[in-house]
């Protein structure tokens, strides 16, 4: 009795993971909405968000009946490009102009953009987390590479009812050190694994 007692007390745990990984695969995602860049932010000024555009999209985001299986991932605008630009970030470590301070200006520029679309969902009453691409969304000459786990942290989200939120962002590249990592990118490899029932792109073209 004791050696089954041990025994059932080591598979639970392994029967609890597989429950898990099960539910996680049956996560559903039905809407992956890409907000540009261009449609919460003025690219042509630094840092410069339009504020009445990304209170009016999260406005509209927390009225969808979608919005529990919502996934957003937004552009950097004019968060990061600058700095991406600046320092040669999309051309890799071999670049003349590359710097890893530029990278880390870059990740800092895009993740303070994301704490402002943050806060502008949560505002609107939006469960929504942050999910940074970097590190855990590595490239291999431009091309994406294992993505098992930062998908299996979106579904880990998309399980409970939290929006994930990822946006375009500096990370590692195996070939050339480092690359930038699209949101269009992001887009097509989460529609890809998700299979959302709609995407759902927001451009914007109008000066602040």
């Amino acid at each position: 009795a004791a050696i089954l007692a041990a025994g059932l007390l080591l598979l639970t745990p392994v029967a609890l993971r597989r429950l898990r990984r099960r539910a996680l695969r049956s996560a559903r995602c039905t809407l992956v909405v890409k907000l540009g860049g261009s449609a919460v932010t003025d690219k042509t000024c630094f840092e410069t968000v339009r504020v009445a555009a990304l209170r009016e999209t999260a406005c509209v985001l927390s009225r969808s009946p979608l919005l529990a299986g919502t996934v957003l991932v937004h552009g950097a605008g004019s968060f990061g490009h600058f700095h991406a630009r600046e320092h040669g970030v999309s051309r890799g470590t071999a670049h003349s102009a590359f710097s890893w301070r530029g990278f880390a200006l870059t990740r800092s520029s895009v993740t303070r953009l994301n704490g402002i679309v943050l806060t502008a969902l949560l505002e609107q009453g939006i469960a929504a987390c942050g999910l940074p691409p970097f590190p855990r969304w590595v490239l291999c000459g431009g091309a994406l590479t294992d993505t098992d786990e930062p998908l299996g942290e979106v579904r880990s989200l998309l399980s409970r009812g939290v929006v994930p939120v990822l946006h375009g962002d500096a990370v590692f590249d195996e070939a050339r050190g480092a690359a930038i990592l699209s949101g269009d990118t992001l887009v097509e490899e989460l529609c890809a694994a998700l299979r959302p029932t709609r995407a759902v792109f927001l451009t914007g073209s109008r000066a602040c």
